[in-house]
């Protein structure tokens, strides 16, 4: 089966399956999400200065339904963003939100810098030059810089980085963001959308299996002839049989 949505597992070190943690440092597994029946579904254990996941379920459907769910995608892409945050608190958002990161005061007189996903560009700044490795400001509070990350335009991991004057790497931290859930919902395409995307390709609509055979035998092209061939066939069989009875040799 798949894991209950929004189903945890309670445990003296569960932790939610929106990215906060429990316990963590101690070494023990951490459940973070748990099937219906109550059986570990995600686990976390802390290895060295990381942690590692590991989850009960295939990544295909031999093993249940869940990767054909919406939440499937940002459900990988939130524990993907999990691993990589310095600071594990909820990273999650959609194309078109933001996000603002803390660092420590620490980092007051360095640069940040946000790398986004893979083959991705964005607009800004005021050149309208387009970047992979985005500038970013920090607001220095009492205790913390806050960064506020761009409006998002592409689905991926963002991270952002901290460089010194050098240009070394002195920390990072990371958000993920994804499509809204229902972009992945094939459940609510309805015909007209699905034409409309198909173009000039022909397409027909079969809303369950009773129906398919209805559907398939009305927007067939051509005609059927197989039918009439055999009626002649049998026919001609019969009349040379009764030929052969009627004028055949006889002892």
């Amino acid at each position: 089966g798949a894991p209950a949505d929004g189903d945890r597992g309670g445990g003296e070190t569960s932790a939610p399956a929106d990215g906060s943690r429990g316990g963590g440092e101690t070494g023990q597994l951490d459940t973070m999400l748990r099937f219906a029946d109550g059986r570990a579904a995600i686990v976390q254990a802390p290895v060295g200065e990381g942690r590692v996941i590991v989850c009960a379920f295939p990544a295909g459907i031999d093993g249940g339904d869940l990767p054909l769910k919406a939440a499937y995608v940002p459900l990988l892409h939130q524990l993907v963003s999990y691993l990589a945050a310095s600071d594990p608190t909820h990273r999650m958002v959609t194309v078109g939100g933001s996000c603002a990161l803390r660092f420590g005061i620490e980092n007051a007189a360095r640069r940040f810098v946000l790398a986004l996903p893979p083959d991705t560009t964005q607009a800004i700044g005021g050149d309208g030059a387009s970047r992979r490795n985005v500038p970013l400001n920090g607001v220095t509070g009492p205790d913390s810089i806050l960064v506020r990350c761009p409006v998002t335009t592409a689905t991926g991991p963002h991270t952002v980085s901290v460089l010194d004057a050098s240009g070394q790497v002195r920390g990072a931290d990371a958000y993920v963001a994804n499509l809204a859930e229902a972009e992945s919902d094939l459940t609510v395409a309805g015909e007209t959308e699905i034409a409309a995307l198909t173009g000039s390709v022909p397409m027909a609509f079969a809303s369950d299996a009773d129906n398919i055979e209805r559907v398939v035998r009305a927007n067939r092209f051509g005609s059927e002839y197989w039918s009439t061939l055999l009626l002649v066939a049998l026919s001609l069989m019969a009349v040379e049989a009764y030929l052969a009875r009627a004028f055949g040799r006889r002892s």
